[in-house]
């Protein structure tokens, strides 16, 4: 991290470089007034992290700047080897498996935004006949963090069906909710499997609640909340362990009550339109659900009063335990 006073003496700019190839990789500019000197050379700067901490040699001023470096950057600071080492593997592999998984260099293309969708380039490499190798390579390069996650990727993986990389953009906890839901409304029979992934990611509540307002198609509701449904009655009619032991990527309950309450967030006049049958099966799904919670609640309340009062008879000794307690009698004439 560099310091260096500006002319006006007023800021203080610091810039953050690469320490192997020196690149700057970002900048910022502090008042001079948080330390009270605008002199770089009376300022000690250490740096751990992504944290870098400025003390006044001349008082006790102090300051903290947290860098926050932005997505080219990183990138072009660490991604350059590996973005050369992918494209090579990716062009090996294509001239080894019958062209099924050949270069992607067209597909970067369009998810930079430099070539059409509809290129007959891009066209072939997302056709039946070599969709399957194609996708297998960009997951691979996906899960390697190689390619952006945009809303041109996400168009592209859509157009494809190349439901392997959305599979792996899915598994990348810095995808956005928009983006998440924008690959789930992609998958309209729900048979590739992304429901579930979406359901299981963390996510901000109101972001979730916008997303699913905004690129949810209306069509696609009554099929997924049939299919949340049926995950709600499995919790109900058999144990957790079983149902994560016979289906490992099964959301959790609790995952599934929340996607809910997002989904009624986001797009409840879209659900009030829905079949009075499947509301009415939602309802009595949740409010089972509530009652088994209140009651797992006070078995779990009960018997924690009851290990402690065990844990205090013990601590009075066996002694104590045993003998009962005195008892004063007082006979009076009536």
């Amino acid at each position: 991290v560099e310091c260096a006073a500006a002319e006006n003496k007023q800021t203080l700019a610091l810039a953050a470089r690469d320490a192997r190839f020196g690149m700057p990789a970002a900048s910022c500019e502090l008042s001079s007034r948080l330390l009270g000197t605008g002199d770089a050379a009376s300022l000690l700067v250490a740096t751990a992290g992504g944290v870098s901490l400025l003390i006044s040699t001349k008082g006790s001023e102090a300051a903290a700047v947290r860098w926050a470096l932005p997505k080219f950057t990183l990138q072009l600071v660490i991604g350059a080897s590996e973005a050369a080492g992918g494209r090579a593997s990716s062009s090996a592999a294509g001239g080894g498996g019958g062209g099924g998984a050949a270069s992607l260099a067209p597909l970067r293309e369009v998810a930079a935004g430099k070539r059409a969708r509809d290129d007959p380039a891009v066209e072939d490499l997302i056709s039946a006949k070599r969709r399957a190798g194609t996708d297998e390579a960009m997951a691979r390069e996906v899960k390697r963090r190689l390619w952006p996650a945009t809303h041109e990727l996400v168009d592209l993986v859509a157009k494809g069906k190349c439901w392997q990389s959305a599979r792996a953009l899915l598994g990348l906890p810095e995808l956005g909710e928009d983006l998440s839901v924008r690959l789930l409304a992609a998958d309209a029979s729900l048979e590739a499997s992304l429901l579930a992934h979406v359901v299981r990611r963390a996510s901000t509540p109101q972001l979730l609640e916008a997303a699913l307002s905004d690129h949810l198609p209306p069509a696609l509701l009554p099929s997924l909340v049939e299919v949340l449904l049926e995950w709600m009655e499995a919790y109900r009619d058999l144990p957790h362990a079983a149902i994560q032991e016979a289906v490992p990527g099964l959301p959790t309950q609790a995952e599934v009550h929340r996607f809910l309450s997002a989904l009624a967030g986001g797009c409840l006049p879209s659900l009030l339109r829905l079949e009075g049958d499947l509301l009415e099966r939602v309802t009595e799904a949740l409010s089972f659900a509530h009652k088994e919670r209140d009651r797992s609640e006070r078995t779990h309340a009960a018997v924690r009063a009851a290990l402690r009062a065990g844990e205090a008879l013990a601590a009075m000794g066996a002694r104590a335990a045993r003998e009962a307690p005195a008892i004063e009698a007082m006979l009076v004439d009536f």
